[in-house]
């Protein structure tokens, strides 16, 4: 009986220390909750049971969304919807709404070649842009708005003409002048041509109505020489021709006076000048010294025939005269220290004016259409027409060459205007050069980089005239 007292009270002991327990831990997991260092201030009191597995990362979406949003966004959208407006232009407005406040300005020392130049600018201009620039030389005042050309008297062309290299040429934009200068007029011609190129020709400063140079652009060249006739031969422009006194050879008698060939040895001029009137057979060779300008020697009477052209042979050191007319299949060979013959020769080919080209050891000699050219014994090689101008009106003369061409000076029979007719050596005619002389030209030699050309003065002033010749490149528009 005892025992099972016993048996009872530790069972109930038992059950209330399993219910203590309890009631302990789940006080104890409150406190643990209770601690958070961070808790929610305000916990959703309804929370969702399942929430997005991918919530929107953006903190602040869009308040006003569009309820039709386009399922496929433009790829490229414009990324300034509201561009700046674009910079106003810098540099000279030459003409705007065919209007223009300038004028095109040459040098008034400068002679008819620039002054050819200003209104050949001129016609271009207007041709592009329908407005025309009034010409005037610098002499006159004309205000700030001007398009400078060459050397003028204006302290633009100055400061600029100080800028350029030995040779060259420049473009500028100085104030609000446009200023064009060169070295020599040859390459302001050039400078002209590249402004036609570069600026007159392009949408985007010239055309109906406008001309505009931006102030950042300059056009300009730098070389080491001058343009060398070759080059000026070789090039697409228009080359004219102008002539400086440089001696008078005498007449030898009263019968023999007539100017004819020409030719040099680099230090030396040679004519050969023949008899005048019916009796026009042979006449004397005279010598004269290129830098004093004074007769070194005067030959006997030589039979050279018409006497009509002469060629220096620097290789064999020799003068040939080409007979020409009735004896246009003879050549004389004369000593130049002596001025004596040393041969007399018949040969293949014919012709009335005859040139010796170091550089291939070879001869050209024309006659009419033709000319042929030969090796050094004057053996023929080939031959070529040139049926370059009015024959008809024009009277062949001698020749003269350099490396690249071939030069026949021919004159007008109203012994009012003069051409060169240039030919390469393969027969091309390359150029017809205007030379303003009234005189009779005769022939051309050159020395180095120099070409002389000789004309016949009749009366009482008869004899050779030596000029220098000065080739010119023109610009045209």
């Amino acid at each position: 009986m005892k025992l099972t007292a016993w048996k009872r009270t530790l069972t109930m002991l038992l059950a209330l220390s399993l219910a203590l327990l309890m009631v302990f831990g789940t006080l104890s997991l409150t406190s643990c909750k209770t601690t958070d260092p961070d808790p929610d201030p305000d916990p959703d009191p309804d929370p969702d049971p399942d929430p997005d597995p991918d919530p929107d990362p953006d903190p602040d979406p869009d308040p006003d969304p569009d309820p039709n949003p386009d399922p496929e966004p433009d790829p490229d959208p414009d990324p300034d919807p509201d561009p700046d407006p674009e910079p106003s232009f810098v540099g000279l407005t030459m003409i705007e709404d065919k209007a223009s406040d300038y004028y095109i300005v040459y040098p008034a020392s400068a002679g008819n070649t620039v002054m050819s130049f200003a209104k050949a600018l001129q016609q271009k201009i207007f041709n592009v842009t329908d407005v025309v620039l009034s010409v005037f030389a610098d002499n006159e005042s004309l205000g700030p708005y001007e398009i400078l050309i060459g050397e003028t008297g204006r302290p633009e062309s100055k400061a600029a003409m100080e800028a350029l290299p030995e040779h060259g040429y420049s473009i500028t934009c100085q104030g609000t002048k446009l200023v064009i200068v060169a070295t020599d007029d040859s390459l302001l011609a050039l400078a002209l041509y590249r402004f036609r190129d570069d600026i007159l020709t392009k949408e985007e400063s010239c055309g109906k109505g406008y001309l505009r140079y931006s102030a950042d652009t300059v056009l300009s060249l730098s070389r080491e020489t001058a343009l060398s006739v070759p080059e000026m031969m070789a090039s697409d422009y228009t080359v004219t021709a102008s002539t400086e006194f440089v001696l008078h050879g005498e007449q030898y008698t009263q019968k023999i006076r007539i100017t004819q060939g020409a030719a040099s040895d680099g230090k030396y001029a040679y004519f050969s000048v023949r008899r005048a009137g019916a009796d026009s057979v042979g006449g004397v060779i005279y010598k004269y010294d290129l830098e004093t300008h004074e007769k070194v020697a005067v030959s006997e009477e030589i039979n050279f025939g018409h006497g009509n052209d002469l060629t220096f042979d620097t290789k064999n050191n020799r003068l040939i005269v080409a007979h020409g007319l009735a004896e246009s299949h003879f050549l004389t060979i004369v000593d130049p220290e002596t001025l004596t013959v040393i041969e007399r020769v018949e040969i293949g080919p014919s012709g009335s004016s005859i040139s010796y080209n170091p550089y291939t050891n070879t001869y050209a000699m024309g006659e009419g259409y033709k000319v042929d050219y030969m090796d050094e014994n004057f053996n023929l090689i080939k031959t070529f027409s040139r049926r370059d101008y009015d024959q008809s009106s024009y009277v062949n003369q001698g020749m003269g060459s350099d490396e690249h061409y071939l030069y026949f000076p021919v004159s007008h029979s109203t012994k009012t205007k003069n051409l060169i007719i240039v030919f390469d050596w393969n027969g091309k005619q390359i150029k017809e050069v205007s030379l303003p002389e009234q005189y009779e030209s005769q022939s051309i030699f050159t020395v180095g980089d120099d070409y002389y050309i000789t004309f016949y003065h009749s009366g009482k002033d008869a004899g050779t005239y030596l000029h220098k010749l000065t080739f010119t490149l023109m610009y045209t528009g």
